[in-house]
């Protein structure tokens, strides 16, 4: 009987020091087919990347979760949940008040919409216009009337403030605000775009609000 030459250690040892690796590096560390290399995966237990089109991988012992159950590292966001469908469903459903797509994507720091359309579609999740936005609650009718009960309340209580992303994306903004003084949030939230940043133009602009960098007119 042959014996495999990939044992219980391999996969641990080709994300030593690693954390995160692409199939590209999973493979060239192995040396064997991605047959192979899957099943020593599914047999430590993995988790793909729910942005990048699940690019990377990691080891199910590996992430530090947060509260929320997601993990970042170097730019590859990993949830507990899996998928970013999985993710979605989950938020939306745990919420006490529903979830604005604004709100999810600064917690995911992803774009949400199209997954979300088709949460909708497939009755996974349900929505109501609020205050001329989609609120995103629970499939379930009487779970999704609490939710929007409880956001009712809660906008009457205190007036919605704007989401600021998270701490890397406001770094990365300030860096682009002081390369180039003159540029406003909608410029700055096109850049970020291109470089792959998911920012929305109300997070920018709650930026330039939160730490005063709106334009001063010169004096006269």
């Amino acid at each position: 009987m042959k014996t495999s030459a990939y044992g219980d250690q391999s996969i641990p040892d080709a994300f030593a020091g690693e954390e995160t690796l692409t199939k590209e590096q999973l493979l060239s560390k192995l040396g064997c087919s991605w047959m192979t290399a899957w099943r020593l995966l599914s047999a430590q237990g993995y988790l793909t990347s729910y942005n990048s089109n699940a690019r990377y991988y990691t080891l199910a012992s590996i992430p530090r979760f947060d509260d929320h159950g997601l993990w970042r590292c170097r730019g590859a966001r990993f949830s507990r949940c899996g998928t970013l469908t999985r993710t979605i469903t989950k938020f939306v459903c745990q919420s006490a008040t529903g979830l604005f797509a604004d709100e999810l994507q600064g917690r995911l720091g992803v774009s949400v919409r199209p997954t979300l359309s088709r949460l909708v579609r497939d009755s996974s999740v349900s929505r109501h216009k609020l205050a001329g936005r989609f609120l995103y609650l629970d499939k379930e009718p009487e779970r999704a009337h609490r939710q929007l009960e409880n956001r009712r309340a809660e906008t009457k209580a205190a007036p919605e403030l704007p989401l600021l992303p998270d701490p890397a994306m406001i770094i990365a903004l300030l860096v682009e605000r002081i390369k180039t003084p003159d540029l406003g949030p909608e410029l700055i939230t096109r850049r970020l775009r291109r470089r792959g940043l998911s920012l929305t133009r109300a997070q920018a602009r709650a930026v330039f609000t939160h730490y005063g960098l709106a334009k001063k007119k010169p004096l006269t």
